[in-house]
Parts: C-alpha cells; structure tokens; sequence
C-alpha cells in the first residue's frame, strides 16, 4: 500500500503537468480561423506556441529535479496571476494560474514524500549517487 501512494505523488505532478501544457497548446489553434498565408499562419502559430515550449522545458527540469519544478510553477503562476490582474479581473483568467500552483504542490508534496521515504527512489525512478566501495 505505501509503495501505490508513493507512486501517486510520483506520477500525478507529471501527468497533470503534461494535461496542462496539451490544454494551453489548444489556445494556439486560434490562428487557424484568421484568413492570412502560409508564411504568415505558421510565423503565429510559432509565436501562439512559445508558452507551451517553455513549459516542456519546465516540465523537462521538474521530472527529475521536483523541488526546482515545483519552484518553477509556482512563480509562473504567481507571475501569470499578477500580469492578469494588473490587466483587469476576469474569473475565467483565474483557471490558469491556480492550476499552475496546484501543480507545484503537488511537485513540492512529491519531493516531501520522495526525501522522506528510500522507497520512493525506487518507485519515483531517482537514485541517489552513493560512493563506491574501493577495495
């Protein structure tokens, strides 16, 4: 049983990671309804994507450093929560941010529970680095 939850704190960081990031990617698909060129259609697609590369290289650090990606999510959320209300209050702008710090506590509870627990190395996949015995 302790084995399955460490699992869980393992796995659900990541995976709601990854759903976060294929939600934002659906907000590009906008470009699509503008009637431009080829050139021009891809150059704003590229421009539209730019936040979802970012968070793959977040996503990248975070799985195996969990105290740095939970640290990273929970500035860019606090970040987008600042820019969006300096911007005017919109409750729909709210999903994105506290979507964002959830994810990184659910990293942050990862790392407590990986740190305090040998047998989440074994679950989660980290190994810590042991000096080798000379003889």
């Amino acid at each position: 049983m302790q084995k399955r939850v460490i699992g869980w704190f393992c796995w659900i960081p990541r995976v709601s990671a990854i759903l976060f990031t294929f939600l934002i990617s659906l907000f590009s698909l906008d470009v699509f309804s503008s009637k431009k060129g080829v050139f021009s259609l891809l150059l704003s697609l590229l421009v539209h994507l730019l936040p979802v590369f970012f968070l793959v290289l977040v996503i990248v650090v975070a799985w195996k450093h969990e105290l740095l990606g939970s640290l990273f999510f929970f500035v860019l959320g606090l970040f987008y929560f600042s820019v969006a209300f300096q911007r005017g209050f919109h409750a729909g702008a709210l999903f994105i941010p506290v979507a964002m710090l959830c994810i990184g506590l659910l990293f942050f509870l990862g790392f407590l529970v990986k740190s305090r627990d040998k047998l989440g190395e074994k679950v989660c996949g980290a190994k810590k680095k042991t000096a080798k015995k000379k003889y």
